[in-house]
């Protein structure tokens, strides 16, 4: 099968009588990779890499028999029938890749930081070296290393790894990222020490902000030292240069070697949390505004909030997602359930339709076990067809909201003029979470709902902690009923519409300017 020719996957589409496809996470040379819910195991998130079946063959037979906590677990495996393709099913990593979080920290990594990835990697790297034959892997980079939200760190993608006997016994093919790769990989060769040169040529990428190795310039006394930031040892720069010799026999002899010069460092690294924060930093240029709406207390209208921007968004021409957040008691399906009358549905965990210019979704049923993949799958479902705005309601969040919120460039929180409901603590880490927001470049904003003229108003709106971006009336009960009853929103209605508009204008005005300057930035990142 030629490169690049392999059978696309569909959403919704389900392959091996087991696996719902959700969504492509992403394309390469060695083959495609697929979010997929595991029917069998109550919707469990499972990466699906489809690749030609040649290929598959070995990597399924190397993938196998490893196990170690740095390397990817693999499931099941099953040719896709008629396709000449193989499905190589392995658990979800619930992460960011290490070429991402490098972006989002502006291609900044401390040395501490790089130490602690590389100390996991290298392990990993000893262990496929030690088995018999010896495993290759030979395409170390920031993209195929995995950093999940507990810190973890794997290192994935075996599409172009070799045994050593294979190598052997067959030429080998110049494969390789260009930057990265040893110079014996362009000459159709490879070996243990390759891994040696590549682990290397990352780290040193890493460690000079995005730099990659230029065997022509470099030489130890200037232009490689020069290149690497101010905290990196010169022990650990000397150890970087014997890594990447052009010279395969100038190398370090093994990768224990590497790993023993590693862990004479580990002592610079104490600290047990986690080194990255894979939600910190602030959106990169052209993807999508993510928006969390949140209700400062129960009942506070987040969900109305959240309804009635996306609709607005898209009545400006600014194209957008909506969905709620999963929880316990789910009630957008109940709510929005005549507009996704024969309207093309997913039948999921939600229910996604199109609608006045809004991708909806609409949780089916409450998620009473743990929600990680669940929320892996809404991301996936929310930047599908990449919209300018993203917008989550919140409402009935419980666990893992602290992590979305923190992911979010705009957080919205709603308050009703009912302050017997809320809570001092509550203002308190709304207060933190703001800070912590605007240090990573985003915002934290307010929203007085359900005003109305009364005595108390004034006093009500200096209770909050910032003055509201936007203050939306109280809509009269009646007209607000009957719309519900038609089947309508309050947008749909004239006299409900028109002080709506007027009321969110503020707000929409500042998310137009943000998603603007989404659209005039181009990114040029490898």
């Amino acid at each position: 099968m030629q490169e690049g020719k392999l059978f696309n996957l569909e959403s919704g589409m389900i392959i091996g009588e087991r696996y719902t496809i959700v969504e492509k996470l992403g394309s390469g040379g060695m083959g495609d990779v697929y979010a997929a819910e595991d029917l069998k195991l109550q919707g469990k998130l499972r990466a699906i890499k489809v690749t030609d079946s040649d290929r598959a063959s070995e990597e399924v037979r190397m993938l196998m028999r490893l196990s170690h906590p740095n390397l990817p677990h693999i499931i099941d495996s099953f040719p896709l029938t008629g396709q000449g393709t193989e499905a190589i099913v392995m658990d979800y990593i619930h992460g960011l890749t290490v070429g991402e979080l490098f972006y989002r920290q502006e291609r900044k990594f401390t040395f501490r930081e790089v130490l602690r990835l590389a100390i996991p990697v290298c392990s990993a790297l000893v262990y496929l070296h030690g088995q018999s034959p010896p495993i290759i892997h030979r395409d170390l980079k920031p993209s195929n290393i995995m950093v999940e939200d507990n810190g973890h760190v794997r290192l994935i993608d075996f599409g172009i790894a070799k045994s050593r006997t294979a190598m052997q016994t067959q030429t080998t093919m110049k494969l390789g990222t260009p930057g990265f790769a040893a110079p014996e990989q362009h000459l159709g060769r490879s070996e243990a020490r390759t891994d040696i040169y590549g682990f290397g040529a990352m780290l040193y990428y890493l460690l000079s902000e995005g730099s990659y190795l230029n065997q022509a310039e470099m030489n130890r006394s200037s232009h490689f030292t020069r290149q690497l930031q101010a905290d990196v040892p010169n022990r650990f720069a000397d150890m970087l240069w014997r890594m990447v010799q052009p010279r395969v026999e100038d190398r370090y002899l093994a990768m224990v070697d590497v790993e023993r010069e590693l862990q004479a460092f580990a002592g610079l690294v104490t600290e047990k949390t986690s080194p990255f924060s894979p939600g910190g930093g602030g959106g990169q240029a052209g993807q999508t505004i993510k928006i969390a709406v949140v209700p400062l207390s129960p009942g506070a209208g987040a969900t109305f909030v959240s309804i009635t921007l996306a609709k607005l968004l898209a009545a400006q021409g600014i194209s957008c997602a909506a969905a709620e957040f999963p929880s316990e008691r789910p009630e957008w399906a109940s709510l929005l359930r005549s507009n996704m009358n024969g309207r093309n549905q997913l039948e999921d965990r939600y229910y996604s339709w199109s609608e006045q210019g809004v991708w909806w979704h609409a949780q089916q049923h409450p998620v009473l076990q743990d929600q990680r993949d669940e929320l892996d799958k809404l991301q996936l479902r929310l930047r599908a067809r990449q919209p300018a705005v993203a917008i989550t309601d919140l409402s009935g969040a419980a666990g893992h909201r602290q992590d979305w919120l923190l992911q979010s460039d705009i957080v919205l929180v709603v308050a009703d003029p009912f302050p017997s409901r809320w809570r001092a603590e509550q203002l308190l880490e709304f207060g933190q979470l703001s800070r912590k927001l605007i240090s990573a470049g985003r915002s934290l904003l307010w929203v007085a709902n359900k005003d109305m003229k009364f005595l108390g108003r004034s006093e009500w709106i200096r209770m909050l902690p910032e003055s509201p971006v936007a203050a939306i009336p109280q809509l009269p009960a009646a007209d607000w009923l009957d719309a519900i009853w038609k089947g309508k929103w309050a947008t749909d209605v004239k006299s409900l519409g028109k002080p709506l508009e007027k009321a969110f204008r503020p707000l929409i005005e500042y998310i137009a300017r943000a998603s603007r300057r989404n659209a005039s930035h181009v990114s040029f990142r490898r």
